[in-house]
């Protein structure tokens, strides 16, 4: 069934579901919610102005030395191009 529907990013933390050609997706508002309700925070209709400003972007940082190794230097990192949206369990014990 949910093989009609597609799902692209859209930038940050945002997701587009579709169906193929003319298919509406009105009245189905309470089976997207049934089916996907525990995967997103909400779930609303697009809006014509609705766009995606975020990205999300993976960085690796290497060679960062065993003293510098904290969160608080990983934020400063991420500043430069953001903010820090969360940091693995072994970059933050040191097992990365």
């Amino acid at each position: 069934m949910w093989k009609r529907y597609k799902i692209r990013l859209m930038g940050g933390r945002k997701v587009l579901i579709t169906t193929p050609g003319d298919t509406n997706m009105e009245g189905r508002e309470s089976e997207i919610h049934n089916r996907l309700g525990r995967w997103f925070n909400s779930i609303w209709p697009r809006t014509k102005t609705e766009v995606g400003l975020d990205r999300v972007t993976w960085i690796r940082c290497m060679e960062i030395p065993l003293h510098a190794w904290k969160e608080d230097v990983f934020v400063k990192i991420a500043k430069c191009w953001g903010d820090l949206l969360e940091i693995d369990d072994d970059t933050r014990t040191g097992n990365g």
